[in-house]
């Protein structure tokens, strides 16, 4: 008889195991001997590490069901303790694919390290399955809805080898938050000669449902950083700053134990001002909501979310005690050299050169884009509502060992600290000014922003200029509006 063919599955009772299936081939391999010899050496082992969910909304063999996120994130780190019980003992960890009458689903299984793909399906894979079948209803298996003789029309697929999230080669991540200045910190290191990227956007691999990574992407990042870069040592990143507010998304990071954490904070009423904007087309308008519509959104966020930022944060601080940088908006706003001079050194890696110039990204929110700080008494009130993040803010900076602004500890919000006036800005560089606008004046190259104290200057219509300008000089969202937009109009007044 030609070729490999299934002769018979012999179930043995074991005193390790409840069940066991052996199949026996005729014209099998040496290799598949091999794997089924030392899966039968030590079946225990194999069986008690496989049977897991690769998705966390899969069918799964356990009795134990997961009822929201949080029982997910938890099958993540059990999924990855599973994996490094299997590594230990020898074996390797695969994804397979289970077709079975009308169910299709897919499960992971342990087998011995000298088995190759092929072999994790139909040897180790079918074995668990014939326990599981055999065994349904127990303490350790749900009802499947499969009796002994279903297992004759039983299709196993091994869909790729799985390994753990510790033996990722990632250095650091950069995990929020949103809307905090993270696409700046991004765009800004991602030109680093010392630091490569897994992507040039957002990173949302964490976000898929699998509870293990695939030793495909593994070795993707393990090329990615022997890439070889000018400037010394290398470290690989990961960049997504709205996995923040996620458990089963940071639980990977959590499993890292060398990886380091980067946190970008603000002031907390700034960014409720955009996260009500985002959520509501009424905060956008003018005239500004009333404010118990705005005192309402607040009072929301603190109750259900425990702050804008902070219980979040908290719970940063407690997982990644010793590699956590946690940085502040302001500290890149005021002085960016400075800034990044101290987050690369708490890298591990040299500052940009002294020709770099840092720039600025995703500033169309500069200023308020709403009414929010036309209510001086209800930001004040605001304010008072969102005191843990406040607290949060100032502990955490200080156990980054990060710079305290005076606007941090004065609690000072974007409605306090921006410049509605336009004199200071321009007449302290106003040579600056005129150099970068060529001398040239008028509507031909540029547009003439007029002052409230009447003074005129001439700037490029082209604002990629502003970015070659320190954070102190730069000119107010108003004056930004006018060029970013090109308005037929050749003046800006800008104040109150």
């Amino acid at each position: 008889m030609g070729g490999r063919q299934r002769c018979g599955v012999l179930i043995v009772r074991l005193p390790s195991i409840l069940l066991f299936a052996v199949q026996f081939y005729h014209g099998a391999s040496e290799s598949e001997e091999a794997c089924q010899a030392a899966m039968n050496s030590n079946s225990g082992v194999w069986l008690r590490h496989s049977g897991g969910p690769s998705r966390y909304n899969e069918r799964h063999w356990s009795a134990l069901e997961w009822r929201n996120d949080l029982d997910a994130t938890q099958a993540r780190i059990h999924s990855e303790e599973v994996a490094t019980g299997c590594h230990i003992a020898g074996g390797r960890t695969w994804e397979i694919g289970l077709s079975l009458g009308t169910t299709a689903t897919n499960f992971t299984v342990c087998a011995p390290g000298i088995c190759n793909a092929s072999e994790a399906s139909s040897i180790v894979g079918y074995a668990f399955v014939v326990e599981a079948v055999m065994s349904q209803g127990s303490s350790r298996y749900r009802q499947l809805p499969w009796a002994e003789e279903d297992l004759v029309h039983l299709k196993l697929t091994t869909l790729g080898e799985l390994v753990t999230w510790s033996s990722l080669p990632l250095d650091f991540v950069i995990v929020g938050v949103h809307g905090c200045g993270s696409s700046s910190l991004f765009r800004n290191l991602l030109l680093h000669p010392q630091l490569v990227w897994t992507t040039d956007g957002l990173d949302t691999s964490f976000w898929d449902r699998g509870l293990l990574p695939s030793a495909d992407h593994a070795k993707e990042l393990a090329d990615l950083k022997g890439s070889s870069k000018p400037g010394g040592p290398v470290l690989l990143g990961w960049s997504n700053p709205a996995c923040w507010s996620s458990s089963f998304v940071m639980a990977p990071t959590t499993l890292m134990p060398h990886l380091k954490v980067i946190v970008i904070l603000a002031d907390p009423v700034r960014i409720f001002e955009k996260f009500a904007w985002y959520e509501s087309e009424e905060a956008r308008a003018d005239p500004p909501l009333p404010e118990t519509a705005w005192w309402k959104v607040a009072r929301r966020i603190r109750d259900t979310e425990g702050g804008v930022f902070a219980r979040k944060i908290n719970e940063i601080r407690a997982n990644y005690r010793g590699r956590l940088i946690v940085v502040h908006q302001s500290s890149f706003r005021d002085n960016p050299r400075k800034a990044y001079r101290l987050l690369t050194a708490k890298l591990g890696i040299e500052d940009f050169s002294p020709d770099y110039v840092v720039r600025r990204h995703n500033t169309w929110f500069m200023n308020s884009v709403t009414a929010f700080c036309k209510n001086q008494s209800m930001m004040r009130r605001i304010r008072r509502l969102f005191d843990a993040d406040y607290q949060v803010t100032i502990v955490a900076l200080k156990e980054s060992g990060w710079p305290l602004m005076p606007e941090i500890i004065e609690r000072r919000s974007h409605c306090e600290t921006r410049n509605w006036e336009c004199g200071t800005a321009f007449t302290k560089n106003s040579s600056a000014w005129k150099d970068l606008s060529g001398g040239l004046g008028g509507n031909e190259t540029g547009h003439s922003i007029s002052c409230s104290q009447k003074r005129s200057v001439v700037i490029p219509r082209d604002p990629a200029f502003l970015l070659q300008l320190s954070a102190s000089d730069r000119l107010s969202f108003n004056i930004l509006k006018c060029m970013e937009y090109k308005l037929s109009h050749s003046s800006c007044r800008i104040g109150t």
